[in-house]
């Protein structure tokens, strides 16, 4: 499954990805905004296997910049 080339930014809830896949699953969130690069943070907002292992995996490497997506950022 994808989920790609979306802006997520702004955004004031606890998980900005909450994906409760099977276990043998991987969500490719790869080629996204964040509102940020730093890929620790990004982490720690999604929840898949590392917050429940009982669930699949998302990746969401490589991660865009605003600028490759061509938004303005405040």
């Amino acid at each position: 499954m994808k989920f790609n080339n979306n802006a997520i930014y702004n955004n004031d809830c606890k998980w900005w990805l909450y994906y409760e896949g099977a276990s043998d699953t991987t969500l490719d969130a790869s080629n996204n905004y964040w509102g940020t690069i730093e890929a620790d943070v990004i982490g720690g907002k999604i929840y898949d296997f590392f917050f429940n292992p009982s669930i699949g995996f998302v990746t969401y490497t490589p991660i865009l910049s605003a600028g490759d997506i061509g938004i303005d950022v405040p």
